[in-house]
């Protein structure tokens, strides 16, 4: 089992090894950071961050295109999944190539791509999601408690989906011996309309918990889930996403999260990500609920808020700025509201100013993957057309659509953005361009 020290100590270095660009430049200035790190068994075991990124902000609204050129969550874990898919891409295609990939083989009768053996994927976050899991007591005990929760699939009467005020839950025999009940952690994300909301009273009476809830803007509102919301439903669906799950033979599930050190609760993360699952029925088959372990490093990012407000004694600012950069030769990106920093708002609507993790070049290069695919099969499931759109390619995971689906039903509330934001299209002549 790798140590939670070892991962994040691997991404911190590797954030050291980055350029300056994009980093935090004031006193001030603080980030999140996340990065997926990939463990292998064979031929020896070893440890290699192939995600990392940073960012902590979030489109609102009014922003938001329906031309697939903008990335709507720079929150850092999910950029860090974002590149993640990227980097199963490049992998894809170093596999149809003819060329060694150290992840993925490929059956070409059954044209899926497969994890190679003894290959797991652990997310890293600098700080708990923002969300349910971030509500839990404030008490110096737990702050520095680096717990440790492994999951099984035998635990016997599984936690129902929780909607309860934190005062109960709190109050509850189990807990009065660890918990301090004067006040929460509190988080900026907003209970989504039509369900439980936030009664936003004194202390411990201000949230609820286990509520939907979404990412909070300057003014104007987001369609964003927190990213509590979002690592639930990655352990339902996998973290390959929705095009790429018609090309794996499985989903791809984290085996572990860990956190960096900050204030935090394994039992909240659990809460979260795990608990609130636990009741879903009528997945597909290859599909489940993943119970990743949960865990936290004893070692703090140098430009997590907590740190940057030691130093400074006082207010911190989020950095606009986000890094994405993923383990692939000579790739590297920074963006700033969703578009590649430093281009000018003349400029800003051009091909160039796209981040490439952005839908519509995301959909490209799946597109150039299954043009390669179809050169050797005449049996391919998926064709390329000028009229498919983002969101049609999507639904042809049929077996991922499903898994979401039985999703929905426990998350009826889930905001999910409008379709006609996904109905774009991407002409074939644009690929490999």
């Amino acid at each position: 089992m790798n140590s939670p020290d070892e991962v994040s100590k691997l991404c911190y270095e590797r954030f050291k090894k980055l350029p300056k660009k994009g980093k935090p430049q004031g006193i001030r200035d603080w980030t999140l950071l996340a990065g997926i790190v990939m463990s292998k068994e064979y031929p020896k075991r070893s440890l290699k961050v192939v995600t990392l990124t940073t960012g902590t902000k979030c489109l609102g609204f009014s922003q938001l295109t329906d031309k697939g050129d903008v990335i709507f969550d720079s929150h850092a874990e999910v950029l860090a999944r974002r590149s993640f898919i990227k980097l199963l891409m490049h992998h894809m295609l170093l596999v149809l190539h003819k060329k060694d990939s150290e992840i993925l083989t490929y059956n070409e009768t059954e044209t899926k791509f497969s994890l190679k053996p003894g290959i797991a994927f652990h997310l890293f976050v600098s700080h708990v999601p923002c969300g349910d899991a971030a509500i839990f007591p404030k008490n110096s005990e737990d702050e520095e408690n680096s717990g440790e929760l492994v999951h099984s699939d035998s635990d016997e009467n599984p936690p129902k989906k929780l909607k309860l005020d934190i005062t109960n839950e709190l109050s509850s025999s189990k807990n009065k011996s660890s918990y301090g009940v004067h006040d929460i952690y509190r988080t900026g994300a907003k209970c989504v309309d039509g369900d439980v909301q936030d009664p936003k009273m004194p202390g411990k009476d201000f949230h609820v918990t286990g509520a939907l809830r979404t990412k909070p803007g300057r003014g104007d509102p987001t369609w964003s889930m927190s990213c509590s919301d979002k690592i639930a439903l990655w352990n339902v669906c996998g973290i390959q996403g929705a095009l790429l799950s018609s090309l794996l033979a499985a989903p791809i599930y984290l085996s572990s999260i860990i956190f960096g050190k900050c204030p935090f609760d394994a039992k909240a993360i659990e809460r979260a990500v795990i608990e609130r699952i636990s009741d879903m029925t009528s997945l597909p088959p290859q599909y489940c609920i993943n119970k990743p372990l949960i865990s936290q490093s004893t070692l703090k990012f140098e430009y997590s808020k907590e740190c940057i407000e030691d130093e400074v004694g006082g207010c911190s600012v989020a950095c606009p700025a986000s890094i994405i950069w993923c383990d692939i030769p000579g790739f590297l990106e920074v963006a700033v509201s969703g578009k590649k920093q430093g281009f000018t708002k003349k400029n800003i609507n051009k091909p160039s100013a796209r981040v490439s993790i952005c839908k519509s070049l995301l959909l490209e290069k799946f597109q150039e993957i299954i043009e390669v695919m179809s050169e050797n099969s005449t049996s391919m499931p998926i064709e390329v057309k000028d009229n498919y759109t983002y969101f049609d390619y999507k639904q042809m995971a049929k077996s991922y659509q499903e898994a979401k689906s039985a999703f929905w039903k426990i998350f009826s509330t889930w905001k999910w953005k409008p379709e006609k934001l996904q109905k774009f299209t991407v002409l074939r002549k644009q690929i490999n361009k």
